[in-house]
């Protein structure tokens, strides 16, 4: 009788050890998934930055130093209602401290209006990252068809072209990978400011900077309306706060996004503004001359970007389907190597 109780217990034993050792295997697996700091930063800055800071210089010609100051306000509000959107995810629970008890922006939507919380959260989303997905192939189809206005393709056929290239990104749902491309892409938009701003200094012999006391009281909402777009990176942060490895610094990554982002809108916008002055295209890049600069910009702005997620995109399709244990190839590899999105519905939020 005691042996049988002692081989009960060694069994007990291992199977506690074995529960304990399959547990340690998952959380490796699922901290693998979890992006780091710096993804987090490149992931937030290109939220934020968008193809609408190529249009920071039109929208300057409509109010001038009250857009750039416009542009300040709504970033720190903004960057405000961001952290009010995650502080929405936890809860403090007894014995358990601050948890995180949602998901996703739906969620607080359903906790401040249960009935139509979620449903009207989810609209407004869509509409959202519809009219977004809308604007990249258009900038791209335009920015290509002003390059090389002697071929003989229209400007929606190019449109057309950009658009379908981009299909490959509905297969995208790894948060680092997308994380990787945010990094390329700002890296890629840097390129191009960079070289706007280059050729903008080497032009400012011509600047009159009594031309930023312009204000067209007419234009002026509309211009505001192109900052907000561009400020709109909410419905993206609880997925990149979910997804960190070391959540408790969200604060402080989405705070120098937005002040890196933020200086680079009111750079682009008063230099761009000041350079072309009345003659400003709704993208910058467009008034650059016929020439090296403009191909340069146009090029990174456009085909590099979209072939660079059209192949890494088809990469992991491609993996997909060729690794069947992506599990362990992941582990092998990680061993180895808009408006009311964050006003009116952050503002409720705090209220539920």
């Amino acid at each position: 009788m005691p042996l049988r109780e002692g081989y009960q217990i060694l069994e007990e034993n291992l199977d506690e050890e074995s529960n304990a050792h399959e547990k340690t295997l998952d959380e490796t697996f699922e901290e693998m998934k979890k992006i780091s700091t710096m993804d987090t930063f490149w992931s937030a800055c290109n939220s934020v930055q968008g193809l609408t800071i190529l249009a920071m210089p039109l929208v300057t010609s409509f109010g001038g130093y009250w857009l750039l100051f416009g542009i300040t306000a709504i970033a720190v509000l903004s960057n405000y209602t961001s952290k009010i959107l995650i502080q929405c995810l936890y809860e403090e629970c007894p014995g358990k401290g601050r948890t995180r008890v949602r998901n996703t922006f739906a969620d607080i939507g359903d906790a401040f209006w249960p009935t139509y919380g979620r449903h009207m959260v989810d609209a407004t989303k869509f509409l959202e990252l519809i009219f977004v997905a809308t604007v990249n192939p258009i900038a791209c189809g335009e920015a290509i068809y002003y390059t090389v206005p002697y071929l003989p393709v229209g400007k929606q056929l190019w449109i057309l072209i950009f658009g379908l290239a981009m299909i490959p990104n509905v297969f995208l749902s790894s948060v680092k990978l997308l994380s990787k491309i945010s990094m390329l892409t700002i890296f890629f938009a840097l390129t191009n400011v960079s070289i706007i701003v280059a050729y903008c200094l080497g032009h400012s012999a011509s600047w009159k900077t009594e031309d930023l006391l312009v204000f067209d009281p007419v234009r002026f909402p509309l211009a505001l309306g192109v900052v907000l777009a561009s400020f709109s990176s909410q419905i993206y942060l609880t997925v990149l706060e979910g997804n960190m490895r070391r959540p408790e610094k969200f604060n402080t990554v989405i705070n120098y996004a937005y002040i890196a982002m933020t200086e680079l809108k009111i750079g682009v916008g008063a230099f761009g503004y000041l350079t072309f002055s009345g003659g400003v295209s709704d993208m910058v890049s467009n008034n650059l001359p016929l020439g090296l600069y403009r191909v340069i910009v146009n090029i990174v702005v456009t085909v590099l970007l979209v072939l660079l997620r059209f192949m890494l995109t088809s990469l992991t399709i491609l993996m997909a389907v060729l690794v069947p244990h992506f599990t362990l190839f992941a582990a092998f590899i990680g061993s180895g190597t808009g408006r009311q999105l964050y006003l009116t519905f952050t503002a409720k939020e705090t209220d539920f």
